[in-house]
């Protein structure tokens, strides 16, 4: 009642909010958007090579239908596996045994969480994907180190809006894979 406007990401959440009597909403998009207020977000890096490509992608390990056919994480986990095979950058957002590996916390992870990461890469060769993890795996804890990054690639792709969001805004391209509602 005392806000001018809200800002919400989306039609759905507008709505969702118009059906319970709220009305002032502006559909904004992602507040990610705003990180350079500064400055516009322009394009300027071509892609080249595929060693100037960072892949990410929506795979939500912990969800127990992700390698059932039809899994809306599906098209994570092909983009997973595809960089794996190419050895392309992948940045990683929940992919907890991966993080764990790229942190040297490889004995801590399950057997049952082993037989899951060859399943995801579709790889017996668990020192193979150890080995692409430590070389080609990429975790950031700020944004300014991820998008410092960024700036070194000439293109990003795969499923993670906030991947694309940052790449776009560090003046490279992106590639958004629409996988849900809201990506779409």
């Amino acid at each position: 009642d005392r806000a001018a406007s809200l800002s919400v990401r989306g039609e759905y959440t507008a709505d969702v909010l118009l059906n319970n009597g709220i009305k002032n909403v502006d559909v904004t998009g992602c507040p990610s958007l705003l990180w350079h207020v500064d400055r516009p977000a322009r394009i300027g890096a071509k892609p080249t090579e595929v060693r100037s490509i960072a892949m990410n992608g929506t795979r939500s390990d912990n969800d127990p239908d992700l390698l059932k056919p039809g899994s809306v994480y599906g098209i994570g986990l092909l983009i997973s596996r595809y960089a794996f095979r190419k050895k392309i950058d992948y940045v990683l957002q929940t992919e907890l045994s991966e993080m764990q590996i790229l942190w040297g916390e490889a004995s801590t992870i399950s057997v049952q969480a082993i037989e899951r990461l060859k399943k995801i890469y579709q790889s017996k060769d668990i020192e193979g994907i150890k080995s692409y993890i430590n070389d080609s795996i990429k975790v950031f804890t700020n944004v300014e180190s991820w998008m410092e990054y960024l700036v070194t690639k000439a293109l990003t792709r795969g499923t993670d809006l906030h991947d694309g969001f940052a790449a776009v805004l560090c003046g490279r391209r992106a590639i958004l894979v629409g996988h849900d509602t809201r990506t779409k």
